[in-house]
């Protein structure tokens, strides 16, 4: 797994998008993540997911750069990238809908219900199969957050559905995974959290049986990560007497955020990205090591996550985040079976 985690500079007025005068070097930055990933310096056969935080791809030029980079044969099959684009009009939105294999829910997201003022925070899910077909699935952001809110003259839509996406292993194993952007983490959206619809739904496929949610992503542009509003909605998924033929105790958490400054070093906002599982993963618990840390109150400000085997990297300035994480199917009980969350992390 990647991760990019660049320093943003947004407009102040809405449609926030990156200024002009950065968007040279937020392309150079999907480039170099891109790179990084092919690279696969974490030493895995192939980098699986390519993860771009929230805002984090500027624009239809993004998202061609990225287009680009998976369509190269060099590019592996059977990998995922996500990312956030930042505030697109509904002309450029509806001219990516409208692109040959690009997806989008138009039985909850038409290009009918979005109005000609409004703009879209919009997550992007490329895939790229064993055949080399480069698909994407366009995901807009369900409610705004509260900078989304207080704005003055456009209104960001708000979507209505989230993509469930499943398929293979090498090792025939069934996968599943969704994403969220941001505040949809902590939205609710009637009488409900954003994920809760997502297992929900997951819960009438499995019917009388039951199927597991491997991953949840959660890109982010995100000031304090670790509030105690965010952190304290991680039990709530976790907790498996909530829709309890989805099973999530083998589940990957991932929150990917941007960086609170244009350089690696300490930053008192933004960063934070992190992995979570619970405890019943058998993942030993996170020591102190190089660029990753076990979270808890000096880094999360609050012990909400002491319960579960949080994998906080340390680095909070503009980097890219490179690892792999550990299939937790894979780790059994006994010392000749020891195994961390995450293995080679690498910035």
């Amino acid at each position: 797994m990647v991760i990019a985690q660049p320093h943003l500079t947004l407009t102040q007025q809405e449609p926030y998008r990156t200024v002009a005068a950065r968007k040279p070097e937020l392309l150079a930055n999907l480039t170099a993540t891109l790179n990084v990933s092919r690279a696969a310096p974490h030493h895995a056969e192939k980098t699986h997911f390519t993860i771009f935080p929230e805002y984090s791809i500027p624009g239809i030029d993004g998202v061609d750069l990225i287009d680009a980079a998976l369509a190269d044969q060099q590019w592996p099959t059977g990998t995922i990238v996500i990312g956030g684009v930042d505030a697109l009009l509904k002309a450029d939105f509806a001219s990516l809908a409208g692109r040959a294999d690009s997806h989008l829910d138009t039985a909850h997201n038409a290009l009918d219900q979005i109005g000609d003022g409004e703009w879209i925070n919009c997550a992007v899910i490329w895939t790229k199969a064993q055949d080399g077909t480069v698909e994407r699935w366009l995901q807009p952001k369900l409610w705004p957050a509260w900078q989304e809110q207080t704005i003055s003259y456009q209104s960001m839509y708000r979507g209505k559905s989230i993509f469930s996406f499943k398929g293979s292993l090498s090792n025939g194993q069934k996968y599943r995974f969704s994403s969220l952007i941001c505040f949809d983490w902590i939205a609710t959206i009637g009488a409900k959290r954003s994920w809760r619809w997502a297992l929900d739904d997951l819960g009438l496929q499995a019917g009388e049986g039951e199927l597991s949610l491997s991953w949840m992503f959660v890109i982010q542009c995100n000031t304090a990560p670790s509030h105690p509003t965010f952190m304290g909605e991680v039990a709530s998924f976790f907790d498996g007497t909530i829709v309890p033929n989805v099973r999530r105790d083998r589940t990957c958490l991932v929150f990917a955020n941007s960086a609170g400054k244009p350089v690696p070093g300490r930053s008192a906002d933004y960063g934070g990205t992190s992995v979570v599982f619970t405890q019943q993963t058998l993942f030993k618990e996170l020591a102190s090591r190089p660029t990753v840390a076990k979270g808890g109150q000096q880094f999360r400000g609050s012990q909400l996550l002491n319960p579960f085997r949080d994998t906080y990297f340390r680095e909070r300035g503009a980097c890219i985040h490179s690892f792999v994480q550990i299939n937790p199917d894979t780790v059994v009980a006994g010392a000749a079976h020891r195994s961390f969350a995450v293995d080679r992390p690498f910035v």
